[in-house]
C-alpha cells in the first residue's frame, strides 16, 4: 500500500543525465588549432591555486577552455555523435569576449540549431537550450575558438547535461531593490584575514562582489545595491572572530560535545546593535570569522580561523538584518542573502551539526530512523532542508558530508530500509543553498518565501 506515494516522492525531481563533465580530460572530442594541450582538460583547481585571477562556478576541477599559454590560441574541438534524448541541454560556460568569434554550438543533421557564448568574464553562467522539437534526433557538439584578442579571447564549457529542463526558472517579474551596507572588519593592525583576499578590500572590490552576486539574486527579481557611503572600514579585534580561542585544558576530544562557542552571543549582539543604525539597509559584515570543526585525521576538534558560522540574523526586538561573511566569493553572499531573506538548507542541520552520511548505507540508515521516530512517511522527507519554510520543489539533499569528495552534484542512490522494497532516491546538492558553488539560479518556492520576506520587511521600515 505504500508503493503508490512511494513512487511520487521518489520520481518527484527528474534526473539529469551528464553528457560530459570533462573530469577525464578531452578524450573522445576532435581536437584541432593550438590552443590544447593534448588530450588533457584545463585544471581550474590547480590554475586557481596558483594565479591572482581565478575562475569561479566551475564543477568537479576540470572543463574544456581554450586557452593554454595566451589568448591568441585558437582551436576547435568537436564532441562525438549522440541521440537527443531530453527535451533540454544545459551547461556552464565561460569566456566569450567577442561572441561572434568564440561560441558552443549544437549541430543537429548537420544543421547548427542552438549557439551560445559566455559574458566576458571569468564566472561559469548556466545556460540551457530547449531541443525537445530535435529529441530523438543525431547531434554533435562544437566549442569554436577565432578570437586572436587579448581580453577574454578565449571560451570554456562545464557540465553538459540533458535534462527536463530547468525547474529553477528566472523570475520575470518586478524587480525589487535591496540595498546594503558592507563593514570589513580587520584587526587592531589594519590587517585582513578574508577566507581568499588577503589584504583589505576597496569599495571596488566589494562593489564588483555585490555585483557579481546579483547574477543569482536577479533570478528572483531582486537586485543588491551599494552606494559608496555605505562602505567603510573597522578596526576591532573583538568582531573579528567569531568566538574566543579555546582555552588551557579544555576537552577536544570527544566527537560528540562540541566546544563551547564562547563569545559568540555577546558578538551576534553587537553584530545586531551595529545593524539597528541603519535599519532600511542590511548590513553585510565582512570579517576573518572563527569556528569550532572536527579534525577526523587527528581525532579533536579545531579553533578555525578564517571560517565563519556566516548565516544572517535579526531579533524579534531589532529592526535591522545583517549577514557575515569570511571573503568575497559571491555564490556565499548569494547563500547567506537567501537566509537573509527566510530559506534554510536544501539539507537538514547546518554545515557543522548535518548527520554524518558518507555512504548510501548511512543515508539509508538515516532515512530508517526518521521513519521510525513518526515525523513523517516520506522517505525524501528525511533530507529535506527546507520543506517547513515552504519550499517544496528543491530535490532531497543528503548533506555537505555525503557529497564530500565526489565529482558530481546530482544522482539517483539506491535506498534500502525494512519494511519497503528497495527504491531508487534523486538527490542533488545542486542548488546555491546546498552548496555555494552552485551556479543554479533559485527554485521557484525559494524565489517566492524570499520576495515575501522581503516585501514584508520593506512593509515595515
Amino acid at each position: 500500500m505504500f508503493l503508490p506515494l512511494l513512487t511520487l516522492a521518489v520520481f518527484a525531481f527528474p534526473q539529469e543525465f551528464t553528457i560530459e563533465n570533462f573530469e577525464s580530460g578531452l578524450s573522445g572530442w576532435t581536437l584541432s588549432g593550438d590552443c590544447w594541450r593534448g588530450n588533457s582538460a584545463f585544471n581550474g583547481s590547480t590554475y586557481n591555486s596558483r594565479s591572482t585571477t581565478k575562475f569561479e562556478g566551475f564543477e568537479g576541477n576540470s572543463f574544456a577552455l581554450t586557452f593554454q599559454r595566451s589568448n591568441s590560441e585558437i582551436g576547435k574541438a568537436v564532441s562525438k555523435p549522440f541521440e537527443i534524448k531530453w527535451p533540454s541541454i544545459s551547461f556552464l560556460i565561460v569566456g566569450g569576449g567577442e561572441k561572434d568569434k568564440l561560441i558552443f554550438r549544437l549541430i543537429v543533421d548537420g544543421k547548427v540549431t542552438h549557439v551560445a557564448s559566455g559574458d566576458g568574464s571569468l564566472i561559469f553562467k548556466r545556460q540551457s537550450w530547449d531541443v525537445s522539437e530535435q529529441r530523438g534526433k543525431t547531434a554533435h557538439l562544437e566549442l569554436i575558438d577565432e578570437s586572436t584578442s587579448s581580453k577574454f579571447g578565449f571560451i570554456g564549457v562545464d557540465r553538459i547535461t540533458g535534462g527536463p529542463g530547468n525547474v529553477s526558472a528566472i523570475f520575470a517579474g518586478p524587480e525589487l531593490e535591496l540595498p546594503v551596507r558592507v563593514i570589513q572588519i580587520l584587526n587592531s593592525k589594519g590587517e585582513a584575514g578574508f577566507y581568499d583576499i588577503p589584504k583589505p578590500m576597496s569599495f571596488t572590490v566589494v562593489r564588483d562582489l555585490v555585483q557579481r552576486t546579483n547574477y543569482w539574486t536577479l533570478s528572483a527579481g531582486i537586485r543588491l545595491k551599494l552606494e559608496p557611503n555605505n562602505f567603510e572600514t573597522r578596526k576591532d579585534d573583538y568582531l573579528d572572530l567569531d568566538c574566543d580561542p579555546p582555552k588551557a585544558g579544555a576537552d577536544l576530544t570527544n566527537p560528540n560535545i562540541k566546544p563551547t562557542s564562547t563569545g559568540i552571543r555577546e558578538r551576534l549582539a553587537a553584530f545586531q546593535k551595529i545593524a539597528d543604525e541603519t535599519p532600511q539597509l542590511i548590513t553585510i559584515f565582512v570579517h576573518r570569522g572563527s569556528e569550532w570543526t572536527w579534525d577526523s585525521r587527528a581525532s579533536r576538534w579545531k579553533f578555525d580561523v578564517g571560517a565563519s558560522h556566516g548565516g544572517s540574523g535579526r531579533k524579534p526586538t531589532s529592526q535591522g538584518y545583517y549577514l557575515r561573511l569570511v571573503g568575497a566569493r559571491p555564490g556565499v553572499l548569494a547563500h547567506e542573502v537567501g537566509h537573509c531573506l527566510g530559506l534554510n538548507h536544501t539539507f537538514r542541520g547546518d554545515h557543522s551539526v548535518t548527520p554524518k552520511m558518507g555512504s548510501n548505507e548511512d543515508v539509508s540508515q538515516i532515512i530508517q530512523t526518521f521513519l521510525a521516530s513518526g515525523r513523517g512517511t516520506d522517505p525524501s522527507a528525511a533530507l529535506d532542508g527546507d520543506g517547513e519554510r515552504g519550499v517544496h520543489d528543491t530535490p532531497p539533499d543528503p548533506g555537505p558530508s555525503y557529497w564530500r569528495g565526489l565529482k558530481y552534484r546530482s544522482g539517483r542512490i539506491p535506498i534500502s530500509i525494512s519494511g519497503r522494497q528497495p527504491f531508487d532516491m534523486y538527490v542533488s546538492h545542486d542548488n546555491i543553498m546546498g552548496d555555494n558553488l552552485s551556479t543554479k539560479p533559485f527554485s521557484n518556492d525559494q524565489v517566492r518565501v524570499m520576495r515575501e520576506t522581503l516585501m514584508a520587511w520593506k512593509g515595515k521600515r
